[in-house]
């Protein structure tokens, strides 16, 4: 489906490409009108540099001509998706892609010289939209042969759009495995595709289009500068790495790295000086700021690696003679049933069922509905919380607990689960606000224990025992 525009797209630009040469050949091959409305009016011989055209202008046009290059890095970033050889698949496609892209650009430069093609202020109709109407004349055949140019040229955009949601998450699992980018990057959706990394390129596509008003100009701009950015960073690289090699052909692998390097920097630069109004100053000002924040990322794994990898001897030996368990009770159902089950399972030396009594009306109930049942043989304590400070409650009931030192706690949070957004938004987690107030504690772990509620109303609705596994 994605080849079929592609072979679409040359097959219509060779034709344009053959009629045009025969009907330069015979010559019919009209040009373009250079005073048509709303072209680009140009100078006249002799009022500058090279025809009328400043050295700005040619500075312009080499950079969008240069923005035409990119997408060859695409087949750079999927190499993992190739058929084994891998690297010898590439390069084929490589080459390849490379051949037919010069040939689609110097065909479309030849005719554009020939026919004096010009730019239009509103970008309508484009310099292939003109060679096209040239080519192929204003008859019927000619109509027809516009509109298969225009719909192949639509499809290969659009197909092209999926090139980056190809090619990014793979470069971006591959930059998180170096730890450069958060680790989610590197996760596989159930599809085996990178979804972190198609939903964060889809977020950012989307933010680039609403901040740019999609104008392509802009978009171009902001794109080639990003392209052969990481161009001049791959040949600096590998000219770095053939520097510190010995393998054959090493002078000549550095010549041609150090030029691809060069060269790249030098389209950076005039991209970044010819589009500096029309978008180029967001990826100026952007690019340094991503550097950095890569940098602290990489810093701040690295920290963390450093600090977790650190393993004493015998550190898995416990440190206290005793172990409790505390498990927190709001209300006696089939959650705080399967946390105190659970908590039998571990095999304390003392399992407690602790209420914080921040309601006392809920408080005497809970304690009167606990006493009548025959679910559960542990007794229900009441702590006192008047302040309603629920974490500061159970944090002194935790530094009480563990106060000599050889004691052991373990606190269980039953969270319920809700398959329905309804349910996610009645109810709130207090899991992880409990777990935050006692993770600097000596002794003390808190375990969330998940209950699925959802199942629970379904088996209630098919008049069944509830699974509380």
């Amino acid at each position: 489906m994605f080849a079929l525009p592609a072979y679409l797209f040359t097959a219509a630009m060779s034709l344009v490409f053959l009629v045009a040469a025969v009907r330069a050949l015979t010559g019919e091959l009209p040009r373009a009108d250079l005073n048509a409305p709303g072209a680009v009016p140009l100078a006249t011989p002799g009022d500058g540099w090279l025809y009328g055209a400043s050295l700005f202008i040619v500075l312009r046009a080499f950079a969008n001509g240069g923005s035409s290059l990119t997408g060859l890095e695409a087949i750079s970033n999927g190499i993992s998706a190739f058929r084994d050889p891998q690297g010898q698949n590439a390069r084929h496609t490589l080459v390849a892609m490379s051949c037919v892209l010069a040939f689609l650009v110097l065909g479309v430069s030849t005719l554009a010289h020939f026919t004096h093609a010009v730019p239009y202020t509103d970008g309508t109709p484009t310099v292939i939209a003109q060679e096209a109407r040239l080519a192929f004349g204003n008859g019927t055949a000619g109509t027809v042969g516009l509109v298969f140019v225009q719909l192949a040229t639509a499809l290969v955009l659009y197909t092209g759009a999926n090139t980056p949601f190809t090619g990014f998450p793979f470069l971006a699992s591959f930059v998180a495995q170096d730890r450069f980018l958060p680790r989610v990057l590197t996760r596989r959706g159930h599809r085996l595709a990178f979804s972190n990394g198609i939903v964060t390129l889809s977020a950012l596509s989307t933010a680039l289009l609403l901040v740019t008003g999609a104008n392509v100009d802009r978009l171009v701009a902001l794109y080639a500068i990003g392209v052969f950015t990481a161009f001049t960073m791959a040949g600096a690289g590998l000219t770095a790495h053939h520097l510190r090699g010995r393998e054959p052909l090493r002078r000549v692998k550095i010549a041609v790295n150090a030029l691809a390097a060069t060269v790249s920097a030098a389209v950076v630069l005039v991209f970044a000086v010819t589009k500096f109004t029309e978008g180029a100053w967001l990826v100026v000002v952007v690019f340094p700021l991503g550097v950095w924040v890569l940098i602290r990322i990489n810093r701040e794994y690295r920290r963390e690696a450093a600090a977790l990898e650190r393993l004493p001897t015998g550190a898995d030996r416990p440190r206290t003679r005793r172990h409790q368990v505390f498990v927190l009770v709001e209300t006696l159902d089939l959650a705080a049933l399967k946390a105190l089950r659970y908590a039998h399972e571990l095999r304390p030396d003392t399992v407690r069922a602790v209420h914080f009594a921040i309601d006392e009306e809920h408080a005497r109930r809970l304690s009167a509905l606990w006493a009548s049942t025959s679910a559960t043989s542990v007794d229900l304590e009441l702590v006192a919380c008047p302040d309603r400070r629920l974490r500061h409650a159970m944090r002194e009931l935790a530094v009480r607990t563990t106060q000599d030192g050889n004691t052991s706690l373990t606190v269980l949070v039953p969270r319920r689960l809700y398959a329905n957004a309804l349910g996610k938004l009645l109810h709130r987690g207090t899991g992880e606000k409990m777990s935050r107030a006692l993770d600097r504690l000596p002794h003390v772990a808190v375990v969330i224990l998940p209950f699925n509620a959802s199942q629970a109303m379904r088996a209630l609705e098919a008049d069944r025992l509830p699974d509380m596994d």
